[in-house]
């Protein structure tokens, strides 16, 4: 799917059950504590959370393999 962030939008914690893989089209995303731009490829493996965000707005081309899980009550949230 694409998936666009304006600039300054987060996403909320989550947990990806069956994984993760999204290639970064336009601007940066900010996941893990990393900046990534352009013609970046990011793996997440199954079970992994993250609560991504973009300073600048981006677009994502995002293949997931099951839905994610939304989490609340971590820190941040």
């Amino acid at each position: 799917m694409l998936l666009e962030f304006e600039p300054g939008a987060s996403y909320g914690a989550h947990r990806h059950p069956a994984g993760e893989e999204y290639w970064v089209i336009e601007g940066s995303i900010i996941d893990g504590g990393n900046s990534h731009g352009p013609g970046t490829w990011i793996s997440h493996p199954a079970g992994s959370v993250h609560r991504p965000r973009s300073d600048e707005g981006c677009l994502l081309l995002v293949r997931l393999e099951a839905p994610i899980e939304p989490l609340t009550g971590l820190v941040g949230e």
